[in-house]
C-alpha cells in the first residue's frame, strides 16, 4: 500500500481573544481506484475566550476562563487491505470430478474501480470553564460518516466462488463498495481538579464522562444487511448481526426467548415443538414462529464511557488508581451456547426432562441434529448485558533524590510496582464484557465466541536518571 499526504495550516489570533483556525490536507492511497485515490480534506474551528471580555468582568471572582469553541471538519478512512479495487485471482485445488484435486485458477475478487474514499464530517461545539482549583470542558457533537466502506455479499453464481478449505464448498464472497451514511451523536464531560495542595500532600481527580448515540441513516437502498456466524461446524450458519436505516450500529438482530415448552402445553405459534423444546415470541401475531419474528436485541456498542482517574503524591512517595465504566452494551454469548450444549456448564444441570421442568435450558440445545423446528441460537437468552467497571491502572513507586543522597551521576531512581486490569465488576457470564472477537469493526461488536479476556498484568521496575 502506497499513502501520500500534502497539509496546510493557518491561525489568527486578534487581541488574545478571538482564535481563527483553518487547515487543508490532502491525502492519497493506492486502495481506491485509480481515480479515486486522492481525497480532500478541510477542516477550520473558531474559539471566544468569553471571560476576558469588559461585560464579563462580574463572573471574574467565580471563574479564571470562560472559553468558547466549535469546529467542523472532514476527514477520511482508507482502512481497508490493498487490491480491493481491482480484479483479483486465486489458484487452489478444484473439485471437477472423482476425488483428485486439480490446479484451477478462479475470480476471487470482484473489480470495483469506483472505490473511494470514507468520508466523515463532524461538527462540534463545547466549552472550557476554569474555577479555581477546578477545569471543566463539555462538548457536543454531530459525525455523519458517508460513502461507508463495507462489503456487498455476490452470491457465488455471480462468479466469485469462496472457497473454504476443504475445496470442496463455496460460500458468499463480496465486493468492497462505498455504500451508505452513519450519523454519531454525542457529547463529553471532562473534569479536573486539585484536591489538596498543601504540606508536601497533593492530590489530582480527573473524571471523564461520554454518551453516544449511532444511527444507520442510509444503507443498500434501504434493505437490510446482516453479518453471518457459525459457532462450530455442528451448528448452522445465522444471521446475527444487521446493518438497517434507522437503527443502531453493531445490532444484535434475532428471536426473543420465552422459556421451555412444558408437558400439557400447546403453543400455536409452534404447532409441532415438543415438551422441552425453547420457545419464542410470536412478535408479530401472525400465528406462527419464523424469521420475521427476529428484532433487535440491542448493540454491541455502548452508550456510556465513564472514567475515573486519582493519583496522590507524599513526599517521595506516589499512588494513581484509574477506573472505568463501560455501561448500555449487549453481548452475544456463543461461547456460552456451545459449552452448554455440551453440558460444560453448571447452567447445563438446569436442562429440560420430564421429571425436571426447567424453563431456561431445553431438552436438546441448538446443534444441527437437535431437531430444532423454530427459531435458533441467535435468542435474547444468549445476549447479555456487557456493562462492566475495570480497575485499569493502579501504580505505588517511590523516587529517591540523588542530591539527597550525594549522589553526584544519579539525579533520581524512582522504583514503582502495577497493574492493569486487577479488578472487574460485571454481571456478564463470559470470560471478559471488554471484549470483541470481531476486533475494532464497529458494525460488528457485541461478539463473543472463545475470545480470549484481557490479561492480568502485575508489573515492577526502576528507572533512573542521570
Amino acid at each position: 500500500v502506497k499513502k501520500a499526504s500534502v497539509f496546510g495550516r493557518a491561525e489568527y489570533i486578534f487581541n488574545n481573544r478571538y482564535i481563527i483556525n483553518g487547515s487543508v490536507r490532502a491525502d492519497g492511497s493506492s486502495v481506491f481506484g485509480a481515480d479515486y485515490r486522492w481525497g480532500i480534506f478541510p477542516a477550520g474551528s473558531l474559539a471566544w475566550h468569553l471571560g476576558e471580555e469588559s461585560f464579563m468582568a462580574f463572573a471574574k471572582p467565580l471563574f479564571s476562563r470562560i472559553k468558547l469553541r466549535t469546529s467542523y471538519g472532514l476527514s477520511g478512512n482508507d482502512g481497508i487491505r490493498f487490491g480491493l479495487s481491482q480484479y483479483q485471482y486465486s489458484v487452489r485445488d478444484v473439485y471437477i470430478g472423482g476425488g483428485e484435486g486439480t490446479k484451477g485458477m478462479y475470480p476471487s475478487n470482484p473489480y470495483n474501480p469506483k472505490l473511494r474514499w470514507e468520508t466523515t464530517a463532524q461538527w462540534n461545539a463545547g466549552i472550557d470553564l476554569s474555577i479555581g482549583r477546578v477545569e471543566a470542558s463539555f462538548d457536543y457533537y454531530i459525525k455523519r460518516t458517508k460513502d461507508l466502506l463495507n462489503p456487498d455479499p455476490i452470491h457465488p453464481s455471480g462468479g466469485f466462488p469462496n472457497y473454504v478449505n476443504d475445496g470442496r464448498r463455496f460460500e458468499y464472497t463480496a465486493m468492497m463498495v462505498n455504500d451508505g451514511e452513519v450519523e454519531n451523536r454525542g457529547y463529553e464531560i471532562a473534569i479536573k481538579s486539585t484536591n489538596i495542595n498543601k504540606k508536601g500532600f497533593t492530590w489530582n481527580t480527573a473524571f471523564n464522562f461520554a454518551h453516544n448515540r449511532s444511527e444507520v441513516l442510509k444503507l443498500n437502498d434501504g434493505k437490510p444487511r446482516f453479518q453471518y456466524i457459525r459457532p462450530h461446524g455442528s451448528y448452522e450458519e445465522k444471521e446475527y448481526m444487521m446493518l438497517k436505516e434507522g437503527e443502531p450500529l453493531s445490532a444484535i438482530y434475532g428471536y426473543v426467548f420465552d422459556g421451555i415448552i412444558q408437558q400439557g402445553e400447546s403453543y400455536a405459534p409452534q404447532s409441532k415443538s415438543a415438551p422441552g423444546d425453547p420457545k419464542f415470541r410470536d412478535l408479530n401475531g401472525d400465528g406462527k414462529i419464523d424469521e420475521n419474528d427476529r428484532t433487535v436485541l440491542g448493540t454491541g456498542i455502548p452508550k456510556t464511557i465513564i472514567g475515573l482517574n486519582n493519583s496522590f503524591t507524599y513526599k517521595d512517595f506516589d499512588f494513581s488508581f484509574f477506573f472505568e465504566a463501560s455501561l448500555g452494551a449487549k453481548m452475544l454469548n456463543l461461547t456460552r451456547i456451545y459449552l452448554e450444549d455440551n453440558n460444560r456448564l453448571a447452567a447445563s444441570s438446569d436442562r429440560w426432562t420430564r421429571a425436571h421442568a426447567s424453563n431456561s435450558v431445553p431438552r436438546n440445545g441448538y446443534q444441527k441434529n437437535d431437531g430444532l423446528l423454530y427459531g435458533s441460537y441467535v435468542n435474547s437468552r444468549f445476549v447479555e448485558d456487557a456493562d462492566f467497571v475495570k480497575l485499569r491502572n493502579i501504580e505505588l513507586g517511590y523516587t529517591f533524590n540523588g542530591n539527597k543522597w550525594n549522589m553526584k551521576t544519579l539525579k533520581t531512581m524512582r522504583m514503582f510496582v502495577g497493574g492493569q486490569n486487577l479488578l472487574t465488576f460485571t454481571k456478564y457470564q463470559g470470560f471478559d464484557p471488554d471484549i470483541s472477537t470481531n476486533g475494532s469493526s464497529a458494525i460488528a461488536q457485541g461478539l463473543d465466541l472463545n475470545s480470549y479476556p484481557a490479561y492480568r498484568t502485575i508489573n515492577f521496575g526502576v528507572k533512573l536518571t542521570f
